[in-house]
């Protein structure tokens, strides 16, 4: 089902949706004509400069003047676009719904909200997704986020399978306090506190509007945990009150210096022996990859994107003091529709990640 938490989408907007996914599904079936495309031009290339393309200036030299490839990257702008604003997009679903959200946001206690805190000129300046003053300023920014990550991943079956995947792979411990740093809307942490329910589960992040929307799901799935607003970098919380700290999907979209901040803080929030993981995309093997990917991060407005998949995730860790640090690779859909969602992907480790999602652990020494 493509609906908010496990509600079905009906009518026109299932209409709307099927047509959206089927402008997706098609434009990722080009994938096997532009690789083909790829490969023919390449030979020419190589034989003018006697050897193969080697960096992603080189194989944009190869393919970017082509008008495959050109419609290609519009029709992935523009499939985001219209699914974010068209007629009957995420936008428009949302809004037709604002009393009836608003209201069952209100109800209850709610999360522990700052509105003194400062966001981080990154986070504030970047409008990531092409979603128009980014996702902290509407009170509907978390269920607008959660309503266009269903459709992105084919349905809420791949999103709880994404997360169920990380919380399989996570270092079994007798955790007494979690913490959850870039919690977002809460998917990922839910699966802390089912999974180790004798835990304290602590979700932090800088956007109210997701920590309102989290604390609402998590109440309906009858979760007891507590959803605060801060930076993950600077949390506030005691030192070494922790035995697990997680962050997921969320190093890709800030730069490196911020990244080893929220490592140092897990760091000093973890007791001794205490793990922290970090859960996110795979890497990318080849350079044709990398520079499909730094086409994505500028179509989708990720500006940080690029540099992430190019760095050691596991030196960040080290830097930090974390000893046994190690790089899982996970499944992440092996729970959920990977027809629904990756039919149209060629089989070509060119354009594939290294085999899927990444968990990347450390351990503070004791």
């Amino acid at each position: 089902m493509l609906g908010l938490n496990d509600e079905p989408v009906t009518g026109t907007e299932r209409a709307y949706l099927d047509f959206y996914l089927g402008l997706r599904i098609g434009w990722a079936k080009l994938h096997h004509p532009l690789l083909d495309l790829f490969d023919a031009r390449a030979e020419d290339w190589a034989a003018e400069h006697g050897r193969a393309p080697a960096e992603t200036t080189e194989i944009g030299e190869v393919i970017e003047d082509s008008a495959l490839f050109r419609y290609f990257m519009y029709l992935q702008r523009h499939t985001q676009l219209l699914m974010k604003y068209g007629p009957h997009g995420t936008h428009a679903y949302i809004e037709s719904r604002r009393e009836e959200l608003t209201e069952r946001m209100a109800s209850g206690d709610g999360p522990e909200l700052d509105p003194e805190l400062p966001m981080p000129a990154y986070y504030a300046d970047t409008d990531y997704h092409l979603e128009k003053g980014g996702y902290w300023q509407d009170d509907l920014d978390g269920p607008v986020y959660d309503f266009g990550t269903r459709i992105h991943f084919a349905g809420l079956e791949n999103v709880g399978s994404i997360h169920r995947a990380k919380t399989e792979a996570l270092p079994r411990g007798d955790y007494r306090r979690i913490i959850d740093l870039g919690c977002g809307t809460g998917d990922g942490t839910f699966g802390l506190a089912e999974t180790f329910p004798g835990a304290e589960v602590i979700g932090v992040d800088l956007a109210a509007p997701f920590l309102a929307w989290a604390h609402l799901k998590a109440g309906e799935r009858g979760l007891p945990i507590r959803f605060v607003q801060k930076d993950a970098a600077d949390t506030g919380f005691e030192s070494g009150s922790f035995e697990l700290a997680t962050s997921t999907m969320i190093f890709h979209e800030m730069p490196a210096d911020h990244i080893a901040a929220i490592v140092r803080e897990s760091f000093r929030l973890l007791a001794p022996g205490g793990r922290f993981a970090i859960y996110t995309a795979g890497e990318l093997p080849t350079t044709y990859g990398l520079f499909m990917m730094d086409w994505h991060a500028h179509i989708n407005n990720e500006p940080f994107m690029s540099d992430f998949f190019r760095a050691d995730l596991e030196k960040p860790l080290v830097d930090a003091g974390y000893t046994e640090v190690t790089t899982t690779v996970v499944d992440a859909f092996r729970h959920g529709d990977k027809k629904a969602y990756g039919s149209a992907a060629p089989p070509d480790p060119r354009r594939a990640r290294a085999g899927g999602w990444r968990l990347v652990t450390g351990r503070k020494p004791v």
